[in-house]
């Protein structure tokens, strides 16, 4: 018996007795030196008896975690929080796993400067997320979840900005958000990374913890003008309101929505007068990253039916 060898990271080896009982357990060992090279080591284990050959394959990769070597802030509670990548270093480049979320339009590595922010989970919760708010012109930034310190350890596709929910229309597009679902106690870091030097600068974030409660819905207008606006307040304490998500029929018509500070306007402009109804649903950001096993379907989701009269 022998391995045979395709790729291999300098200081990591693999090997094999050099007989073994059939049928019977094949014991494989790998080791890496201390001085051992971030890579990827991948091959055969080939069994040879007379003219019969057979090859098994494996893989493994020797990881060298960089990002406990970045400075970090710890965050002690949920709330809207600043942050500037320029102050960072740039250590981090390429996050997993997965090692290569490209095909979702999302660059696997991000070689601009990182800055990190660190949260401690003294129990297990239901989900723990960020949104990116606001960023300076010329910033581009990105959210990363991973455990602490270890860019090799995303808290899987959540940990990445990627809608996950297949129950919205935005499903499989970028967000900007970035999280974990049911995470384990125990020190995980939000990294923000930049592609470039030349792209880092401010920006801001809010950070919840635990958010199973959906936006909060109250028809405003009961009675409007012809051609006027219907308005709707729209609010959520955890995640915040995702204005992606807002959603309006008017007498089961798909119609456009306006959304600031908190308040949904939805124009009337081709209805008549009357009595007339609206059905109008909302989610906060933490429904981009619930999937069937969050628990009930669309928790983060609140709809609201009303009627109202045009006048």
């Amino acid at each position: 018996m022998t391995t045979q060898r395709q790729a291999t990271s300098a200081g990591a080896t693999v090997s094999a007795p050099a007989t073994v009982s059939v049928p019977g357990a094949l014991s494989v060992q790998a080791t890496a030196t201390k001085a051992a090279k971030q890579g990827d080591a991948m091959g055969f284990v080939v069994l040879t008896r007379g003219t019969v050959t057979r090859r098994i394959p494996f893989w493994l990769r020797v990881t060298v975690p960089q990002l406990g070597r970045d400075r970090h802030r710890t965050l002690n509670r949920p709330g809207i929080y600043q942050g500037n990548t320029r102050r960072g270093a740039s250590r981090v480049g390429c996050y997993r796993y997965p090692s290569n979320p490209s095909a979702l339009g999302i660059a696997p590595c991000l070689h601009g400067p990182e800055q990190v922010f660190r949260i401690v989970l003294k129990r297990q919760v239901a989900n723990f997320g960020v949104v990116l708010l606001s960023r300076a012109r010329g910033t581009r930034v990105q959210p990363r979840v991973v455990r602490a310190g270890d860019e090799n350890r995303l808290t899987g596709y959540a940990g990445l900005p990627l809608n996950l929910n297949p129950y919205l229309s935005t499903f499989d597009e970028l967000s900007p958000t970035a999280g974990a679902v049911r995470p384990d106690a125990g020190a995980y870091d939000i990294v923000f990374d930049t592609p470039s030097r030349r792209a880092a600068g401010k920006f801001s974030f809010r950070l919840w913890i635990g958010d199973t409660t959906p936006p909060p819905l109250r028809l405003l207008t009961h009675t409007v003008r012809l051609g006027g606006f219907l308005q709707v307040s729209v609010t959520d304490a955890g995640s915040g309101v995702d204005p992606g998500s807002l959603r309006a029929t008017l007498d089961g018509e798909d119609v456009g929505v306006r959304f600031a500070r908190g308040r949904a306007r939805v124009s009337t402009l081709l209805l008549g007068t009357g009595r007339h109804r609206l059905v109008f649903r909302a989610s906060d950001y933490q429904e981009a990253k619930n999937m069937e096993n969050s628990g009930p379907i669309l928790p983060n989701t609140r709809q609201l039916n009303a009627t109202f009269t045009v006048r």
